[in-house]
Order: C-alpha cells, then sequence, then structure tokens
C-alpha cells in the first residue's frame, strides 16, 4: 500500500489511493471512464469522488478507513515498543560486556543465549513474524 491519497468531496481526510482506484473501476463500470477522476494531478476536474458516490461504489469505505486506522496505529505501537525493547537490550549486553570485560565475570554461559534470543522475537516482532514462546512443547 502506498501513501498516496486522493481527495474526496465531504470528506477532508480523503482515502487511500487503492481504495480510490477500486471506487473508479466501479464508476467505469457504471458510466464509463473519466481520466479526469485518475490523473487527479493533471487534470483535478472535479476533486475526487463525494462521500455519496464512495457509498455507492464502495459501501463499507468508512469500515476499511477505520480497520486500516487502527491497524496502522496497532502497527506504529508495535515497532516504538520494539524500539525501546532493542535499546535495552543493546544497554545489557553493554552491561554485561563490561563486567566481563572489566571485572573478569563470566556472564556469556548463560546470559548471551538468552538476549540474543530475545533480540531475534523482538526483530521478528517487529517485521511482523508471529511468535511462539520458548517451551510450548512444540
Amino acid at each position: 500500500m502506498t501513501d498516496k491519497r486522493a481527495p474526496v468531496q465531504g470528506y477532508s481526510a480523503g482515502i487511500p489511493w487503492e481504495m480510490h482506484l477500486r471506487a473508479y473501476d466501479a464508476y467505469c463500470k457504471k458510466y464509463g471512464s473519466q481520466p479526469a477522476l485518475i490523473d487527479l494531478e493533471g487534470r483535478n476536474c472535479r476533486g475526487g469522488f463525494g462521500t455519496e458516490e464512495l457509498d455507492q461504489f464502495i459501501p463499507d469505505w468508512r469500515d476499511e478507513l477505520s480497520e486500516t486506522v487502527r491497524l496502522l496505529r496497532r502497527a506504529e505501537a508495535a515497532e516504538a515498543e520494539a524500539s525501546v525493547l532493542l535499546t535495552v537490550l543493546k544497554e545489557c549486553t553493554d552491561v554485561l560486556e563490561t563486567l566481563r570485560r572489566g571485572h573478569g565475570v563470566d556472564v556469556s554461559a548463560a546470559c548471551y543465549p538468552a538476549l540474543n534470543n530475545a533480540r531475534t522475537v523482538i526483530e521478528k516482532h517487529a517485521a511482523g513474524a508471529p511468535h511462539k514462546p520458548a517451551g510450548n512443547g512444540d
């Protein structure tokens, strides 16, 4: 999905371009093509579809937008959380390395595997991969 948005008469936030193209496809099936509706920068003849047209061509468009916004917010929150956790992991790794180098404390056998596993889980989470907890019998 791109970040490009199309204007909507009566809805100032506009809609994702992909949704606009779906509405245009339905419009074309009913009325024939009107290139100015997809060449908004070049012609901008009418400022996109109106809300009533979207209700006709994509009846659940408002619900789709609500779900998209909700999922985008969840993804942004997950990315922020993963970033914080990766920072904490790096700080923990730095402390352990300081203990090992400066004080001769061998923590690698017990701690580094756990930290590396945690880092892997967080990076996969940030990339959208599902996580199976360790020790779940699989």
